[in-house]
């Protein structure tokens, strides 16, 4: 009987996962505005293409790209011709990746299980996690892309014998790579595996990841030009700079925290007398590995880029029942131990996993007013004159016909990467950078928000220092108030046209938020 209920509840909650996440991935795919500031940066990265623009290049007021490789923009490219650069293309393509990574947990852990219950439970494990990873799971980033080219790599590498299938793993692995370099705790998983376990293929894994990493730094190279090392190399290793509090986050509160009970079945097969990491299905126990350090490494990179504990959680939903399977079954041999008792235990671990994972879906949900403020911040960009600047709102000042702006978290990125090549040539980098707004014939008027000292303060520092002068404040779109929208308009002091009833103001008011703009924030 209570066998019974447990299953039912298993079932029932992991359908409730499934269904949760498709109502909220339903709300958000067609959202108007950046669920969060790095999907404005894809956006635009995407835009380039289409227009024929090289992805990287020297940063200027118009674009700054984010140190991260170019898979996703050059995959989102290709139906974006088709829709034109739009967010939804890059979240469908993104729930799509999440779609695929949840078939490939299904197989791998009925396969490897024997049992269609654990295989649910596995993948409403997944879904149940979309807060958990920061709700990436839709989002449009990389990620989700890169995980389930890796996990089919490492499913190819696992269901497959001989040397072609070994290349095969090699060459996906090689492309998840491409799509977010912190893939690549994936592939040396793969080869730690076999090393240990499947020695005869190791070579020829070996050679063909080499190879075809080595053929697309090439061809990015020579397509990309000398930028696209500085971001993807330089730049991206001079992002990294460890904090201990989110060390501590990461590992505390999320790995054995809120992925507990998963980190504990496979500690706990550790010990079994045959060691869940040897054997052909052992590759797992090395993907969770992976995983994990990929996600401890992400604590130290920007947000922007960081893949929080999805890496971990897309391989321990698969690790952590092929381990509590093997640890049940070891101790149901035990003399005394029965089938019942087993099944329970299986079946109550994997419930208990769902508590904490559930925690927070409800923030996931979009603000509903988002489309109108967008419509009326288009509205009220068409009214000005001339160029205007809209920093981390690129793809509404060009659909108000005002041109491309930078954005203002991938600058901030740049800003705060000490001792990366480009600052080190130009230690006033921002200062050159802002300087044709300071002077000069046809400066654009500028748009902003709120808070951007608190967000992103080195940029914020730099447009105050190069502009406090130049720039006066000459309305404010109050309707906006209640939206993340930007509401403050600027304008050249020698270009200013009269605001009927608005005192100009400072540019230094743009990047000091008061109570008031906090509350309306």
């Amino acid at each position: 009987m209570m066998e019974r209920v447990l299953r039912a509840a298993l079932t029932g909650l992991s359908a409730a996962a499934l269904l949760a996440f498709m109502a909220v991935a339903l709300l958000r795919i067609g959202h108007p505005l950046p669920l969060e500031p790095a999907e404005g940066v894809w956006l635009a990265e995407t835009a380039r293409l289409l227009h024929g623009q090289p992805l990287y290049a020297a940063p200027s007021l118009a674009y700054v790209p984010l140190p991260a490789m170019p898979g996703f923009a050059l995959l989102a490219a290709l139906p974006a011709t088709l829709f034109g650069p739009q967010l939804w293309v890059l979240r469908w393509i993104a729930v799509l990746g999440t779609l695929g990574i949840a078939w490939l947990v299904a197989a791998v852990v009925k396969r490897e299980t024997g049992s269609s219950l654990f295989a649910i439970a596995a993948v409403g494990l997944l879904f149940a996690a979309v807060a958990a990873g920061g709700g990436r799971l839709d989002l449009g980033r990389p990620e989700t892309l890169a995980w389930c080219l890796a996990l089919g790599g490492l499913a190819t590498l696992r269901f497959t014998e001989g040397t072609w299938g070994a290349l095969a793993a090699a060459l996906l692995l090689a492309l998840s790579f491409f799509t977010a370099s912190h893939a690549a705790w994936f592939g040396l998983a793969a080869l730690v595996h076999l090393a240990l376990n499947e020695r005869p293929r190791l070579a020829a894994f070996a050679m063909g990841l080499a190879l075809a990493v080595a053929a697309g730094l090439v061809g990015l190279l020579h397509g990309q030009g000398s930028w696209f090392s500085f971001y993807a190399w330089d730049l991206a290793i001079h992002s990294l700079h460890p904090d201990r509090l989110r060390l501590a986050a990461v590992i505390g509160s999320g790995l054995a925290g809120t992925l507990g009970p998963l980190a504990l079945s496979v500690l706990l097969a550790a010990a079994l007398p045959a060691s869940l990491w040897r054997g052909r299905n052992g590759v797992w126990v090395w993907a969770a590995v992976g995983g994990g350090l990929a996600a401890i490494v992400g604590s130290a990179e920007p947000d922007a880029v960081s893949p929080g504990l999805g890496p971990a959680v897309v391989t321990w939903v698969i690790a952590g029942p092929i381990a509590l399977v093997r640890v049940v079954s070891h101790l149901a041999a035990w003399p005394g131990s029965g089938r019942p008792g087993r099944s329970c235990v299986l079946h109550a671990v994997l419930l208990i996993q769902f508590l904490p994972l559930a925690y927070g879906l409800r923030g996931q949900i979009p603000d509903p007013r988002a489309g109108q403020a967008q419509a009326v911040l288009i509205e009220h960009l068409r009214t000005l004159r001339g160029p205007v600047l809209v920093p981390g709102y690129d793809a509404t000042a060009q659909a108000a016909g005002k041109g491309s702006s930078f954005d203002p978290l991938a600058l901030e990125v740049l800003l705060t990467a000490r001792g990366n090549g480009l600052l080190a040539r130009q230690p006033a980098l921002a200062e050159s950078l802002f300087a044709p707004l300071a002077r000069g014939p046809g400066r654009p008027s500028l748009v902003t928000g709120a808070g951007i000292a608190r967000r992103y303060p080195q940029v914020a520092r730099a447009l105050s220092e190069t502009l406090a002068r130049s720039y006066q404040r000459v309305a404010e779109w109050r309707e906006l108030a209640d939206s993340p929208t930007p509401r403050f308009v600027y304008a050249p002091i020698m270009e200013t046209v009269d605001a009927p009833g608005v005192a100009p103001a400072p540019l230094a008011g743009m990047i000091q938020e008061t109570p008031d703009t906090a509350a309306a924030r």
